[in-house]
Parts: structure tokens; sequence; C-alpha cells
């Protein structure tokens, strides 16, 4: 697998993305690859999806599988599971995906981190002009 495209600061409240490519490094093809991704706590899952995977859903793990054939040096269509960072997150979020095939070899793990920042939501009001009478201080 080569990895997770996520590691950013993000906002509570805000849309987040995680993109996981798997490729085969060799030397020999794979078939039935199987994506197995647990959506950290301070995050909500919305939708898995991605060309030649069926993603689904149970207890806030993704399992996502493409029976497409992966030649050596080649990589299959990203998966793009899409979440909202809660409001009351804090601190790092860290999400760990592993792949596997049914050809025989070692599972690929990769790890992406984002850091939840608090946002600040300012309010300004401006009243005025008001006109001073004379006399007034």
């Amino acid at each position: 697998m080569r990895g997770l495209d996520r590691d950013a600061i993000v906002a509570n409240g805000t849309g987040l993305i995680y993109d996981i490519v798997v490729g085969n490094d060799g030397p020999s093809d794979a078939v039935g690859v199987t994506v197995v991704d647990e959506i950290p706590a301070g995050v909500t899952p919305l939708v898995a999806v991605g060309d030649t995977w069926q993603c689904s859903l149970a207890q806030r793990i993704y399992t996502c599988r493409s029976d497409m054939e992966l030649p050596a040096g080649a990589t299959l269509p990203p998966i793009s599971i899409k979440a909202t960072v809660n409001p009351d997150a804090q601190g790092d979020i860290t999400n760990t995906v592993t792949a596997t095939s049914d050809s025989p070899g070692d599972p690929a793990t990769a790890t992406s981190t984002v850091q939840v920042r608090e946002v600040v939501d300012l309010d300004v009001a401006h009243f005025g002009p008001n006109l001073l009478e004379s006399g007034d201080t």
C-alpha cells in the first residue's frame, strides 16, 4: 500500500477526505485485494467510494474489496473515505489502514495523522453614529 494521502491540520466540524492507494510492489500479481480502515474516534464516517471497489461500513470499520487483478508494479484506483471531524474532537486523530490480498504475501499498513485545532468564531457589531446634543459629553 502506498499510503494515506493526508497529514494536515483540520478544524472541528469540518470535512475530511482520506485517499487510499493500494499498490503492488511484486514480484507476483495480486488478486482479491481487501482494505480495512477502522475510523478513529473524533471522526464521523460518511461514505467510502472508489472505482472497482465495493465498500461497506460496520461499527466504524470500512471494509473495501476489489476483485480486479493488480499486476506487479501497478496500483488500483484510489478509495476516498469522506468523514466529518466531530465538533468536540481534540488533539491528533490517527487513521491506520491495512491492505491484504487473496494471493500469498504480507499485508501492508499505512498511517496518517491529522491535528485538530479549535476554530475561533469571532463576532463584531458596530452601532452608531450617535449624535451628541449640545452640552453632552
